[in-house]
């Protein structure tokens, strides 16, 4: 449970910080909303917030604000309709993602942005090494059990390796190490211009933590925006205006555009 509540203060945390770049109002679809509580937030200060992600069972305990279905590629909105497109942690997760390019723009009103915050190499990095750091407790916990001998306790601890040792991969590419290139702005920011947007600015976030939500809420803020000058920032924020239509962007290369 004080994961979920940490995982949520994360996320209002880079809502306020996406926010700051924000138009002063307007109209703001947030995709891959998940829950709810980013969209709740923005919604809470005034914007006229949309939120849209694919079926997801798990969500629909905790739903804190109306979340719209759609395919992982197609937005059930009209064209021109926001201000601003926004996503936290999602782009690395998506299929297709130069189909949904092509449908952010054409949601997207004429002079609006986008917002997206990412994972950073760094995050992948440091999610790594502290998921392989827990490994070590399971297998004693497996050499100290009695009622296992021989093969059976080889058995139990090489389970306790695979299962708990091995990092997996958070996105659409590659594995957990591979990632580590995935997810910086060597990638990001190369695809973005192929899909038609410039790249106006990118942020870090000063505010330390992995993937294995080490220490959670017992690391205060001050502490995590320290760390974040040593270890690195967990994500960067992408904000991004219109060069040309994706879809004139992504004609004629659209296998290259896929960084395969």
């Amino acid at each position: 449970m004080w994961a979920t509540e940490f995982l949520r203060q994360i996320r209002e945390f880079e809502a306020a910080w996406a926010m700051t770049y924000f138009p002063a109002a307007g109209r703001v679809l947030e995709i891959g909303a998940g829950a709810g509580w980013q969209a709740r937030y923005f919604a809470d200060r005034g914007y006229e917030v949309q939120a849209t992600d694919i079926e997801d069972p798990r969500y629909a305990w905790e739903r804190v604000f109306p979340i719209t279905a759609y395919d992982g590629v197609h937005l059930p909105f009209p064209d021109g309709h926001f201000d601003v497109v926004y996503s936290s942690s999602v782009l690395e997760h998506v299929h297709d993602l130069d189909g949904l390019c092509c449908e952010m723009d054409r949601v997207l009103s004429r002079e609006g942005m986008l917002v997206h915050v990412l994972p950073t190499a760094s995050w992948r990095w440091w999610s790594n090494w502290t998921q392989v750091s827990e490994v070590w407790p399971q297998v004693r916990g497996e050499l100290a059990r009695s009622d296992l001998s021989g093969a059976r306790r080889l058995r139990a601890v090489l389970a306790a390796i695979w299962y708990n040792g091995l990092p997996q991969r958070h996105g659409e590419k590659g594995n957990a190490w591979t990632e580590i290139y995935w997810f910086s702005r060597f990638r990001w920011r190369p695809y973005f211009r192929r899909a038609g947007f410039r790249v106006l600015r990118v942020i870090p976030n000063r505010l330390f933590y992995t993937g294995a939500s080490l220490l959670g809420s017992r690391l205060s803020p001050t502490v995590r925006r320290r760390l974040s000058y040593i270890l690195g920032s967990p994500s960067l924020l992408y904000i991004l205006g219109r060069e040309q239509p994706p879809s004139q962007a992504f004609d004629g290369q659209r296998q290259t555009s896929r960084d395969q």
